[in-house]
């Protein structure tokens, strides 16, 4: 929320964007930071059911696609730390062929959205 987008020659805090609840501010080709890295898309989006705001710095040229993959991140995340430090601990398994990995991880994550 406190980084620095440039918009007309001037920059601005996302959260002085002003998003309210129920609300997405969308700026297309912005750039970002005091150096002005871009150009990329500023997202601020706002659900209701959330205390405060989400603000997103991306290359998607669709804003609810790039919050979409970003809500997406908490249940891939998870699934991973499932399999190396709190579940399966997958980095002592030494399996070693690609194709055993991949079979098992994607009945791991099969099993893991049905029981969640």
């Amino acid at each position: 929320k406190n980084s620095q987008v440039w918009l007309e020659e001037q920059h601005y805090s996302l959260q002085k964007l002003g998003v309210e609840p129920d609300q997405l501010i969308f700026l297309p080709e912005v750039s970002i930071g005091l150096v002005g890295y871009g150009p990329v898309q500023a997202i601020a989006i706002w659900d209701s059911q959330y205390q405060e705001p989400l603000y997103l710095v991306t290359n998607f040229a669709l804003a609810y696609e790039a919050a979409w993959y970003y809500l997406q991140r908490f249940h891939i995340e998870t699934f991973f730390s499932d399999q190396k430090s709190r579940g399966f601990k997958l980095h002592r398994s030494h399996i070693s062929d690609p194709k055993r990995l991949a079979r098992l991880l994607y009945y791991w994550q099969r099993l893991w959205l049905i029981c969640g």
